[in-house]
């Protein structure tokens, strides 16, 4: 999980977000998406979904499978705000 902290409208205390690997170039889904997505989420933090590109693969068939993606994993919002 990537992880990043900023803060939020001045507050002292930073919010925590992680971008979750949820895709690899043209068919490989991440075998570890969902639990690491729903445990964030069990611990409060915001989330969101990232696709590792293959530079020696279609960007438009990754774009494709990344799109469709989300039909596989269980259904719920991958970006939260």
């Amino acid at each position: 999980m990537g992880k990043t902290l900023t803060s939020y409208n001045g507050k002292k205390n930073p919010l925590a977000s992680f971008f979750i690997k949820g895709t690899e170039g043209t068919s490989l889904l991440d075998d570890n998406f969902n639990d690491n997505f729903y445990q964030a989420r069990e611990h409060g933090f915001l989330r969101g979904v990232y696709h590792f590109f293959l530079p020696d693969k279609s960007a438009k068939e990754q774009a494709e499978f990344f799109s469709c993606a989300k039909y596989i994993w269980k259904k719920e919002t991958y970006l939260q705000y």
